[in-house]
């Protein structure tokens, strides 16, 4: 929660609050609304909700990697809709009925330029299904591109900037590396 400014809700639909949803080892969850990686599964009367929040004022772009597609499609099924939105501002919506699937003419795609944002507004992906519920998510994997101004302090001025810096794993990632050291000519 909060990495890069992504948030995992579950949007309560009668007091239209958004409840994070808890880690669970394997994805986001809280009842049964659950967000992993790539699918987001509403629960009855609770939307799944991937929010992004603007750490700056300026324009974003959005848009999302692969096309947007519903899992599954079982006759029994009901609509589920995918709704984009900047604070309370509806920006995009897809709705899929039971036939979609992750085939041509079935999937969604949008890009959205130039959004204005304030830092600390938010982008809402959200998927609603309503009161039907059966177990069918959304593929979702939205992109906010945005290039983050850095204000240059006249000459006279020092700046700092507070960084937190934690190994992930990956060699050089936030400075951090991982060696063996050679203990017969001590070099890393």
């Amino acid at each position: 929660q909060g990495y890069h400014g992504w948030y995992f809700y579950k949007k309560d639909k009668t007091t239209n609050e958004y409840v994070p949803l808890k880690w669970d080892s394997s994805q986001f969850r809280l009842d049964d609304t659950h967000v992993n990686e790539h699918f987001a599964l509403p629960g009855s009367n609770a939307p799944a909700v991937i929010a992004w929040k603007a750490p700056y004022t300026g324009t974003v772009k959005l848009t999302h990697q692969d096309s947007v597609y519903r899992d599954g499609a079982p006759n029994t099924a009901e609509d589920i809709t995918a709704t984009l939105k900047l604070n309370n501002n509806e920006l995009w919506s897809h709705t899929f009925d039971k036939t979609c699937s992750n085939t041509a003419g079935k999937t969604a795609t949008y890009t959205i330029q130039d959004v204005n944002v304030n830092k600390g507004d938010v982008i809402y992906h959200e998927v609603d299904c309503g009161t039907n519920t059966d177990g069918r998510s959304i593929y979702w994997k939205p992109i906010v591109t945005y290039t983050e101004m850095e204000v240059i302090p006249d000459k006279t001025q020092t700046a700092y900037k507070r960084t937190v810096a934690y190994p992930v794993g990956a060699q050089g990632y936030h400075g951090w590396y991982f060696y063996k050291k050679d203990k017969t000519t001590n070099e890393y």
